[in-house]
């Protein structure tokens, strides 16, 4: 188990103020944060430094750091034999380097690694004995998509034989991805992010009925309906489909919605990602959807907004860890709520 409790520590460049957190056996956390706190955390926690006022309080706590540091000229095997012998054993060589996709690299020399590699040649390393508390700077930093998975699957592993995991991350989606319970730490100190809590579940029947609100005769919306009389035929709603507002430097874009991957809330901001590219969008998530709902959008969480036609699969981490998988430029994972996944379920008709 790791405890903070009331811990303080300010400098002129960055501070952590009165944080009391605790990460149990078998729990993940999760907290976003700039790199400079990122660092001070992990020092406090590791003893480099001493809080200023509070305490914390640990047993064999091991850390990944963003910037790892490798033994460049050892091959990966060797590597892995080496902190084999450092730790108590709990994993083999063999097993690790077969679970981290790693085994057909074991002659490789580190220094001709990817950094994907090497990042999950660190995952490998901490999976040979299990330590109390693992904490994780950057948990998905350079992961492509199968090394992603591999990572999900070791947190899983982990946790399953006791170990309270520690992540940190200066990216929200990283943060979403990876954490049961998940904080934000600013000059504010640290507060923790809900799940999702809609106010009233959107489902299929809801959007009919809203519908046909719009076509009653008596019903007028300027903005998205123009009801046309046909002869001898019923009435008509032809939907106007706006484009969505974004910004680009002095310039304003009209972006077609269908072009739209997904939408996330950064920093309280809204970010539409099309073809790889971020714009910052002046209206709320919560605006947005109301807007995109009737063209395939879904609220997969409350920092994002995804467009189903670029959803290629659900990916189930544990049995209350979901994403989804897009089939956009970026090959993007996002956060799926739990309480979100039986309306995907039958949306999607699975």
């Amino acid at each position: 188990m790791m405890k903070l409790d009331g811990v303080y520590k300010a400098s002129r460049d960055v501070s952590v103020k009165d944080i009391t957190l605790v990460v149990n056996a078998g729990n993940q956390i999760s907290v976003e944060c700039n790199q400079s706190t990122s660092n001070l955390l992990v020092d406090l926690i590791i003893g480099k430094q001493e809080p200023s006022r509070g305490q914390v309080s640990t047993d064999r706590t091991r850390v990944i750091f963003q910037d790892e540091t490798y033994y460049e000229n050892m091959p990966v095997k060797s590597y892995l034999r080496f902190y084999e012998k450092m730790y108590l054993e709990k994993n083999s060589v063999e097993q690790v380097m077969s679970f981290m996709g790693l085994r057909d690299l074991a002659m490789t020399r580190i220094k001709k690694l990817t950094l994907c590699q090497k990042r999950r040649l660190s995952y490998a390393r901490e999976l040979l004995s299990y330590p109390e508390t693992l904490i994780v700077q950057e948990p998905l930093m350079d992961l492509d998509r199968d090394s992603l998975t591999l990572v999900m699957q070791a947190f899983s592993l982990m946790r399953e034989n006791g170990v309270g995991i520690f992540c940190l991350s200066v990216r929200l989606k990283d943060v979403l991805l990876t954490g049961d319970e998940v904080f934000v730490l600013d000059d504010n100190g640290l507060k923790e992010i809900k799940g999702i809590h809609e106010q009233q579940s959107i489902n299929l029947q809801k959007a009919t009925d809203e519908q046909q609100a719009k076509n009653d005769p008596n019903h007028i919306d300027s903005q998205d309906t123009i009801n046309v009389e046909v002869p001898n035929q019923v009435e008509v709603t032809q939907v106007k489909v706006d484009k969505i507002q974004a910004k680009l430097e002095d310039r304003i874009l009209l972006i077609n919605p269908i072009e739209i991957d997904y939408v996330e809330v950064v920093q309280g901001e809204c970010q539409l990602n099309v073809k790889g590219e971020k714009f910052p969008c002046p209206h709320s998530l919560t605006e947005l959807e109301g807007r995109l709902l009737y063209l395939g959008f879904f609220r997969s969480h409350r920092s994002y907004l995804v467009n189903l036609q670029r959803v290629c699969e659900v990916l189930t981490w544990s049995r209350n860890s979901y994403s989804l998988g897009l089939d956009d430029k970026e090959k993007s994972v996002v956060p799926l709520s739990k309480g979100r996944l039986p309306e995907l379920k039958n949306i999607l008709g699975i």
